[in-house]
């Protein structure tokens, strides 16, 4: 299944993710290309495009997070243990903030990735959109997984770690 959270950023595409800055970036964009919408952020899946949508005249991007700081960083937003993270990882239906990100690209459309948040001012720039990123919407609650739960992870995060180290 293949979870699209898409954007339009002048001639780009940008593909949002949570816990990947998104908030940051939605303001930004908000404010240089969308300034007559009001409240885009609290937007529950910000625009949808339509898997139709010939996307051959937008270049996409995107930016990704260290799947591991990611899946701690969404469970603290949603006010979970690791434990009960994990369980959820082990569900059909995952919810969006752990789900690998991965799902959320396509095979047949190419995305130009960014690191978070090492890149994240790079990226910026690239969307031209002004630096520094103000960050917004961090979690506050640090949670620290255990060796046997950051192996397990590791495994289930794979193809995350796959894109991420690519870059």
């Amino acid at each position: 299944m293949n979870f699209k959270r898409y954007f339009i950023v002048g001639d780009k595409m940008m593909c949002f993710l949570p816990r990947t800055a998104s908030t940051s970036l939605l303001t930004l964009i908000q404010d240089k290309y969308y300034p007559e919408r009001k409240c885009m952020v609290k937007l529950p899946i910000h625009f949808r495009i339509p898997s139709r949508l010939d996307r051959g005249k937008y270049e996409l991007v995107s930016v990704i997070r260290h799947p591991v700081e990611r899946f701690i960083s969404g469970c603290a937003q949603k006010g979970w243990t690791i434990e009960e993270g994990i369980e959820i990882l082990k569900k059909e239906k995952i919810d969006i903030h752990i789900r690998p990100q991965y799902l959320f690209f396509s095979d047949k459309n190419p995305t130009k990735l960014f690191k978070f948040p090492d890149e994240i001012d790079k990226l910026a720039e690239y969307l031209g959109l002004p630096t520094p990123v103000p960050k917004l919407n961090v979690s506050k609650s640090k949670l620290t997984p255990t060796e046997e739960q950051i192996i397990w992870l590791n495994e289930f995060y794979i193809k995350d770690f796959e894109l991420f180290n690519n870059i």
